[in-house]
């Protein structure tokens, strides 16, 4: 479980609840503002995840020690942080569920960083769905959602490469949002459909 008091200044005033959900990229968190109890969810993501992945890189190469991987890990920090203020920065974005912070550790043990990533809570398509039966309506209400999300993202110049059940979310009368990052900006993409 994550200490807020680690992870300051960005959970000062909030405590930790919950582990919502674990994957290969990272854990999220459901936390509470002590001010007024408002829920919402932290994402940790460790880079590297493990030292196994840093022993990697330098075994094959692509790196020739520690302090290269640190610098390589800067770098994907650095993406990350572009990315994290591209979909944060998108005008008339409402079926994109944003960011209201963030925060950037360096590892005090090994090499590489924590990223923290904070939102407002929302619950996720697949835990919306467990519970009831979608009408025709809202059905159609979802692929609505999607796809202004997904225009908003493209009149952006942006593309989000991971858009799977988990990181949709229902938001304010019952429209559902696009979340989590996985963008790429359709200017690198030069040969792709």
């Amino acid at each position: 479980m994550i200490d807020p008091k680690k992870v300051s200044p960005l959970l000062t005033n909030m405590s930790v609840d919950r582990e919502i959900g674990r994957g290969p990229n990272g854990t999220v968190y459901q936390v509470t503002r002590r001010l007024d109890g408002k829920k919402m969810a932290l994402k940790h993501i460790p880079i590297p995840a493990n030292d196994a992945q840093t022993k990697a890189l330098i075994y094959a190469g692509a790196v020739k020690n520690e302090a290269g991987a640190q610098r390589y890990y800067s770098t994907l920090v650095k993406g990350l942080k572009e990315e994290l203020l591209a979909f944060n920065g998108i005008q008339n974005g409402a079926n994109l569920l944003k960011f209201r912070g963030y925060q950037v550790d360096q590892k005090l043990v090994g090499t590489g960083f924590d990223v923290y990533l904070l939102s407002d809570w929302k619950q996720s398509l697949p835990a919306y769905l467990s519970s009831r039966v979608p009408t025709r309506l809202q059905a159609v209400n979802l692929a609505i959602d999607l796809c202004s999300a997904l225009e908003q993202l493209r009149t952006a110049g942006l593309v989000h490469k991971d858009i799977r059940p988990s990181n949709i979310f229902l938001g304010e009368n019952n429209h559902f949002l696009l979340g989590d990052l996985g963008l790429v900006k359709i200017s690198e993409l030069p040969y792709s459909a």
